[in-house]
């Protein structure tokens, strides 16, 4: 949060202290008034529209044909252990680690990869790997459906990934949280100066994180965390982060 006079002098050594990605255009201030550059972030949890898991599994041969067809055995045999978990066949996707993706019964052809060293040979030498996507419209199938495929040769399930189908109405009440936020430590600022908040002159999403304050690079974290992972049954958490400037003028 950053107080700017209306001389010249603060003028330019605000403008050159002020991060690379802020607006270099600075609203025009009227006589008296002080300009008042603030940062808030807002966040909102939000039940998911979108409940997946993906586990990924692999299969070893003497040759990269063999481990292919190995996998194509243990993905059919995890399939079906997700079918008598209670999924539906179009809630079920095999994605290939080697770039083809495609739904159960229409599976893209992808190559198996190797991890063998140079020269090496023998059952192993090759390993072919891909992923079960599964879509889970019922977040509480998750137990069955792990025991099922960890039975069925899976080696580890991991916990489900809860998202938003569409975001945009938990950025609109983040935004809101954001500007509340942002409108409070303005008035708690021009208190503190004996001044008072006159208008509101502009807001941005531009705002970024100074990757040399702790807090920040804790908060940047804590966001980058929030758009896929940090989630659970209780919701998915949406976090904005706004430049918000004010006009103060003395009481």
């Amino acid at each position: 949060m950053r107080l700017v006079g209306i001389s010249a002098a603060s003028c330019l050594a605000a403008a050159a202290a002020a991060p690379a990605i802020a607006d270099s255009a600075r609203p025009e201030l009227g006589p008296g008034e002080v300009l008042l550059e603030t940062t808030a972030q807002g966040s909102v949890s939000t039940p998911a529209t979108k409940v997946t898991v993906t586990i990924p599994f692999s299969a070893k041969g003497a040759t990269a044909a063999e481990a292919r067809r190995a996998l194509d055995v243990l993905g059919e045999r995890l399939i079906a252990a997700a079918r008598a978990a209670g999924l539906a066949a179009a809630d079920l996707r095999i994605s290939q680690s080697a770039g083809g993706v495609g739904f159960v019964g229409n599976e893209a052809e992808a190559p198996a990869w190797s991890v063998s060293a140079p020269g090496a040979a023998g059952p192993d030498s090759h390993v072919a790997a891909a992923s079960l996507i599964v879509l889970l419209h019922d977040p509480a199938l998750y137990d069955r459906l792990r025991a099922a495929l960890e039975g069925a040769g899976a080696d580890t399930v991991p916990s489900p990934d809860y998202e938003l189908v569409d975001d945009m109405p938990a950025r609109r009440s983040a935004k809101a949280v954001a500007l509340a936020k942002a409108k409070g430590e303005a008035d708690a600022y021009a208190a503190a100066l004996g001044m008072r908040v006159s208008r509101l002159l502009r807001v941005s999403e531009r705002a970024g994180f100074d990757m040399t304050d702790p807090a920040d690079i804790l908060n940047y974290m804590r966001t980058m965390r929030a758009g896929r992972g940090g989630t659970d049954e209780r919701g998915v958490k949406t976090t904005v982060r706004l430049a918000v400037d004010y006009a103060l003028v003395p009481r």
